[in-house]
């Protein structure tokens, strides 16, 4: 089973994030435990439809998540809702916020 996926600059951007949200939503990446996206171009619609995904269950076992370096401070509203999710992250321990542009209505959502 796959549990670490480093698309680390890869040059991602939101339309990428969709099809990956796609992936979590129908469960092809259930067993996941480190995702690292750093380091891409997503902002706030592909975080969203990510911790859309987040939402329904769909990376429950992971551990650590990368968001440095990218834009997805745009949308913390929606990892803030992934974080409290009854089904979102129940064992993350990590989350990786550097340079992502998080604003102080983000912070307060965190």
């Amino acid at each position: 089973m796959l549990s670490f996926i480093n698309l680390r600059r890869q040059n991602l951007d939101d339309g990428d994030l969709v099809m990956l949200a796609a992936s979590v939503r129908y469960g092809n990446l259930g067993g996941l435990r480190h995702l690292n996206l750093g380091g891409n171009l997503f902002g706030r619609h592909g975080i969203e439809a990510l911790m859309g995904a987040v939402c329904g269950g769909g990376l429950r076992f992971l551990e650590i998540l990368d968001l440095s370096r990218t834009r997805a401070g745009e949308g913390m509203e929606a990892v803030a809702a992934a974080l409290s999710s009854d089904h979102g992250f129940s064992s993350l321990h990590s989350l990786h916020l550097p340079v992502c542009r998080v604003d102080d209505e983000g912070m307060r959502s965190l």
